[in-house]
């Protein structure tokens, strides 16, 4: 009978386990982990910055932000739990860092382009008063 060599587990690489290259598909996140509904109230607390609701754009903006979040969250993480992080990661990170910038700036000029619901003119609003009474 001819031995078999087990097969050899082979470690991730550093690349994978901090955050910044990492599959997020992989985690399955949903709306049932603790996860999921933080980043679905975060999510929703940035929509809300619409007044009308956020529009195709605004949301696939929205979710561009949530992703790279996460995965800054990740190494943040990662790298102040173990302090391994080399000078190519921390480079990275902060691209990744001002390309989150950019893209809440981004959001936060979409807004100003929103208009408001129209507000009732003052004197349209004392008129129905006056016919309320």
């Amino acid at each position: 009978m001819e031995r078999q060599t087990p097969l050899r587990r082979v470690p991730s690489p550093l690349v994978i386990r901090h955050g910044l290259y990492v599959d997020l598909e992989r985690y399955r996140i949903d709306g049932r982990s603790a996860l999921g509904q933080a980043l679905a109230k975060s999510k929703g607390a940035l929509a809300e910055m619409f007044v009308n609701g956020p529009d195709a754009a605004a949301s696939l903006l929205i979710n561009r932000i949530m992703y790279k979040a996460l995965r800054l969250e990740l190494f943040e993480n990662w790298d102040m739990s173990t302090g391994e992080a080399k000078p190519t990661a921390v480079q990275q990170y902060i691209i990744l860092s001002n390309s989150l910038r950019n893209d809440l700036n981004a959001l936060i000029s979409m807004t100003g382009r929103q208009v408001p619901h129209k507000a009732p003119d003052l004197h349209e609003y004392l008129a129905g008063l006056e016919k309320a009474e």
